[in-house]
């Protein structure tokens, strides 16, 4: 818990942690309370290209949804190489980035100092494992210390994703290391070869879908669907942007921006979801405000 009080309340460089602060660290990502900006490059053995990408993410589900326009553009450059047993790896760049309270994490830090009981059940709160569905469970069973927890989703976001030369030749076969690292990093190539491997899995389903007599893949949106989701997605990147050089408290949220564009929090989700499928099969920027009207328009169908 003394780590926490460390964490500052707007983007500041990492100090050095020993081991078990790094594992402390996790711990709080994962629980909600810290948010964790990283930089680092993806790689495939044999190419000198690599995929740059800077991001932050915290909750249990923020660093997938953070990796997810990367590795759009990872599939899009080695899907020919993953299938033939080449991998994609992990490398970092110096130093252990960023970090920053969340405002579960104002709330955290302001109780570690008072309550014994309230010091106690943050620290219960977030050695327990958050497991998937035990949230939907009555109130008493939602948090069972020691056993599980319901999960803190939390929220990721890329900020920056581009294809550049990797400074070094191509990677060797015998250059292993690169997915045995430690720490936060451990965690990305993990999730890395996860979200790679669901690629795969999912253009062999689609490939073997007319065989067995259905319909390869989802339909298209119809262009006016398509413009909504992208026009939608611009503004929210814009108010992602500016969130980005406000403390965390000032923050607009989602459900704030949902309310104000007169939609939902699942339907900005659905559009995030829907564009990064998008980014993989038409290798759309990761910034949607990159993508003209023009463009999308060369991709979808003019239907009602």
């Amino acid at each position: 818990m003394r780590l926490l009080s460390r964490v500052p309340k707007t983007w500041t460089a990492v100090s050095e942690l020993s081991h078990v602060e790094n594992q402390g660290l996790g711990l709080l990502v994962t629980g909600g309370l810290v948010e964790r900006r990283l930089s680092l490059r993806l790689r495939a053995v044999g190419d000198k290209r690599a995929v740059a990408i800077q991001f932050r993410f915290t909750g249990q589900a923020g660093l997938a949804q953070a990796l997810e326009p990367a590795l759009a553009e990872a599939w899009a450059l080695w899907e020919t190489a993953w299938n033939s047993g080449r991998k994609v790896y992990v490398e970092p760049v110096e130093g252990e980035g960023e970090w920053r309270l969340t405002d579960q994490g104002e709330l955290a830090e302001k109780s570690r100092r008072g309550d014994r009981d309230d010091v106690r059940y943050l620290r219960d709160f977030l050695r327990t494992p958050g497991v998937p569905g035990v949230g939907e469970l009555p109130s008493q069973w939602r948090f069972v210390p020691g056993a599980a927890r319901f999960v803190v989703n939390g929220e990721g976001l890329a900020e920056r994703v581009e294809v550049v030369n990797a400074d070094s030749g191509p990677l060797s076969v015998r250059v292993e290391n690169l997915g045995e690292i430690g720490g936060p990093l451990s965690d990305i190539a993990h999730a890395v070869q996860e979200g790679l491997q669901r690629r795969a899995e999912r253009k062999q389903q689609e490939e073997k879908a007319p065989e067995a007599g259905g319909r390869r893949g989802p339909a298209p949106l119809p262009l006016k669907a398509a413009l909504r989701y992208v026009r939608l997605l611009r503004k929210w990147a814009k108010v992602q942007e500016a969130n980005d050089g406000k403390p965390r408290r000032e923050h607009t949220t989602k459900l704030q921006f949902a309310r104000a564009n007169n939609t939902t929090v699942a339907k900005v989700k659905a559009a995030q979801s829907w564009y990064n499928m998008q980014r993989a099969v038409h290798g759309f920027p990761a910034d949607p405000r990159q993508l003209s009207d023009e463009e999308l328009r060369r991709h979808f169908p003019r239907r009602a």
